[in-house]
């Protein structure tokens, strides 16, 4: 059973709270939901719009513009790296990933995306783990990372050191390259995850997808059936904190509760 769940939320103009506290608390299901904001500000704001809410306590997911990148890395320009500034002292989700795609995803476009970064590297990696290690010293962050090698990671900015404060969390999305390839990206990622795992128990995963992210192409899933799998083998490896994308992907839904419900059957309710 998981000790803990926890909600990305991408888009919180497209989710109404107020009706997602209260199907939660008819579920028995309390939740940390981070939210993508482009400023402290911007987040802050949400938090005050919301602030009667009972059964989610919100965070801050730092963003960027596309242009600037949207998730941030060691490619990212120093403005927008120092962004994060202002999010010292709070308890933060941090996305690393490669720039923003200037092309339509897809998996082919997308996996010839990896392999032509695999001859780059990130100019700015030096200054984004420093500002990294500044958020860690007030507060605990959870820090996205692909369940790629650690030397692809690091020579992209996109690797984060095992450290206090610091809790790493491998996407283990298995619908994004949709329905036909989702068994093999599966094995993948569990795979690699069962060997992370092994050095390292505290680890935490996010699953999904579903609802479709700011890709806007990704695959999601087709069933609750499928999103009971990925639960499934969460669980089994010993998973004690889980992700999901997204809470408005579920409320987006024709059946919010099934998927609500298929979170409260694995989950240790207090």
């Amino acid at each position: 059973m998981f000790e803990k769940v926890i909600f990305w939320c991408e888009f919180p103009k497209k989710i109404d709270f107020n009706k997602a506290d209260r199907l939660l608390g008819k579920y028995g299901i309390k939740s940390d939901v981070y939210i993508a904001c482009k400023s402290l500000e911007k987040f802050k704001r949400i938090k005050r719009k919301n602030k009667k809410i009972k059964n989610m306590q919100f965070f801050p997911w730092p963003i960027l513009k596309k242009k600037d990148g949207y998730w941030f890395s060691g490619f990212c320009s120093k403005n927008a790296i120092k962004k994060l500034e202002q999010f010292e002292g709070f308890k933060i989700k941090l996305d690393l990933e490669p720039p923003f795609p200037k092309f339509k995803f897809s998996n082919r476009r997308f996996a010839l995306m990896l392999f032509s970064y695999f001859f780059k590297k990130g100019k700015n990696n030096q200054l984004l783990k420093k500002e990294i290690e500044k958020l860690t010293q007030k507060n605990e962050i959870i820090v996205n990372e692909f369940p790629l090698p650690k030397f692809y990671l690091k020579k992209l900015g996109i690797y984060c050191e095992e450290k206090k404060n610091v809790i790493k969390n491998i996407m283990c999305y298995t619908t994004i390259c949709g329905k036909l390839l989702r068994p093999l990206l599966s094995f993948y990622n569990f795979t690699f995850l069962r060997i992370l795992l092994r050095k390292n128990r505290n680890l935490m995963c996010s699953i999904g997808l579903i609802g479709k992210g700011i890709l806007k192409n990704e695959g999601t899933y087709n069933s609750v059936r499928e999103f009971f799998e990925d639960l499934g083998m969460a669980e089994k490896l010993g998973i004690k904190r889980i992700a999901i994308y997204s809470i408005e992907g579920i409320f987006k839904r024709k059946n919010p509760e099934e998927w609500l419900n298929a979170i409260k059957s694995y989950l240790r309710l207090k």
